[in-house]
C-alpha cells in the first residue's frame, strides 16, 4: 500500500522536474537569442553612430506576473530586435535569466525529492522481501 503511494510521488516529482527542465531550457533558448541581438544592436549602434553608448540598466527582481508575461511573449508573439526596443530586450533578458536559474533550482529539488521516493519503495520492496 506504501509502495504505490511512494511510487506515485516519484512519478508526480519526476514529471513536474521534467516540466520545469523544458521551461529552463526554453528559457535559456530565448536568453541566448535575446542576448546575442543586444550584442549586435550594441556593436551596430557603436560602430555607426561615433561611439554613442546605449544604456547599460540594472534591473530589479521581476515579479511573478512578469515572468508569466514574458514567457507567454516569447512563446506566442514575434520578437522585434530593434534600437528602439534595447531597454526592453534587456528586461526580457534579464527576467528570462531569473527563470532559468529558479527553474534549475527548483528542478533538482524536485529531482531529488523523486529519486528519494523512488529509492524509499524499493527499500520498503527489499525489507518485505526479507
Amino acid at each position: 500500500m506504501y509502495r504505490k503511494f511512494i511510487l506515485c510521488y516519484f512519478n508526480t516529482f519526476l514529471a513536474i522536474s521534467i516540466f520545469l527542465g523544458v521551461i529552463v531550457l526554453l528559457s535559456r533558448l530565448y536568453d541566448l537569442r535575446i542576448s546575442t541581438q543586444i550584442v549586435f544592436i550594441r556593436k551596430s549602434v557603436f560602430r555607426d553612430s561615433n561611439r554613442e553608448k546605449l544604456p547599460k540598466s540594472n534591473f530589479k527582481r521581476s515579479k511573478f506576473f512578469d515572468k508569466l508575461k514574458v514567457i507567454y511573449f516569447i512563446i506566442f508573439k514575434k520578437m522585434d530586435f530593434t534600437k528602439d526596443k534595447f531597454v526592453e530586450l534587456q528586461k526580457k533578458s534579464s527576467i528570462l535569466g531569473e527563470i532559468t536559474w529558479g527553474g534549475m533550482k527548483l528542478q533538482l529539488i524536485f529531482f531529488a525529492f523523486g529519486s528519494f521516493s523512488y529509492l524509499i519503495s524499493k527499500t520498503i520492496i527489499i525489507i518485505k522481501i526479507q
